[in-house]
């Protein structure tokens, strides 16, 4: 071995020479390789016994070596498993702390979206009955104020007295207020039809033309929405009805929607006659609705 080899021959130099020229130079330093020769030389036969040593491995200075290596091989081992437990305990303490703060977060933001889910719900509600007591002013039940000049005294309103007393007039007429009527129909329409006609065929009357299938007008009332003839309605549009009671009336809009009736008034300041429709009027054409060209 080279640390055994060098340690012989600088041992051997040392103790057969004192030559130090011979050995290294000037500077005082031993010339390994030159040792080593000097060494092959004049005792061949240990260096061969060290040869053998080495191959059979039986030497002490291997033995040692190795050793010294599977020693450090094993320490390293053992450090590189400690490294590798405290490792995975680090990351397993983290992996848990990102859980506990993403699942904390998700908490809150669960809390922020359910307040605000329940403001807009809030408002919305209060948005809702706004709008529905601001639509109650314009209700059947409420007098209805009627601008008076020069055009709408002239007996305008359909048969309304919309002039203010005088001598002639000193007792007008007070209009009762007509409400929208609660109608509740234990029959289906179907079954008031075919009383109807038998009625009529009692009392030696011809009975009503039945509407035919052409003439009749796909009609449902749902949520505040009106679909006559595939065409959408809602409160507040207007529109243009006609019935045979008045005609047809230009200016007019919607002013209630319910399942069992639609009822639409005029919009004119001086106009005051309702239509009440049930579904069965829109659907067999008694009243009629059109839209109002824009």
């Amino acid at each position: 071995m080279a640390p055994q080899r060098r340690k012989i021959s600088t041992s051997r130099l040392q103790s057969g020479s004192n030559n130090s020229s011979n050995l290294g130079g000037n500077s005082g330093s031993l010339d390994y390789d030159a040792a080593f020769r000097r060494f092959l030389r004049q005792r061949p036969h240990e260096a061969a016994r060290i040869v053998e040593e080495l191959k059979s491995g039986t030497n002490e200075e291997l033995i040692r070596a190795r050793n010294r290596l599977l020693t450090m091989a094993d320490e390293a081992a053992i450090q590189n498993a400690i490294k590798y437990d405290l490792t995975m305990e680090r990351i397993e303490k983290e992996y848990k702390a990102r859980k506990r703060r993403a699942i904390a977060n998700a908490a809150a933001k669960k809390l922020t979206l359910k307040d605000s889910m329940l403001k807009e719900i809030d408002n919305e509600i209060a948005r809702v009955e706004a709008e529905y007591q601001a639509s109650e002013i314009s209700k059947a039940s409420t007098s209805v104020q009627i601008d008076t000049n020069k055009k709408t005294l002239r007996g305008r309103g359909g048969g309304v007295l919309v002039e203010p007393p005088t001598y002639f007039n000193s007792m007008p007429k007070q209009v009762a207020p007509s409400t929208t009527p609660n109608i509740t129909y234990l029959l289906s329409e179907d079954k008031i039809a075919d009383d109807l006609k038998c009625f009529a065929a009692m009392n030696n009357e011809s009975p009503p033309k039945p509407s035919t299938v052409r003439d009749r007008v796909d009609v449902t009332v749902t949520k505040q929405r009106l679909s006559y003839g595939g065409r959408q309605f809602k409160v507040g549009d207007e529109i243009s009805v006609e019935n045979a009671e008045y005609g047809k009336i230009e200016d007019a809009k919607i002013e209630s929607l319910q399942e069992a009736m639609v009822v639409i008034r005029g919009t004119a300041s001086w106009d005051t006659r309702q239509v009440f429709a049930s579904p069965s009027d829109l659907c067999d054409g008694r009243v009629r609705i059109f839209k109002k060209a824009k």
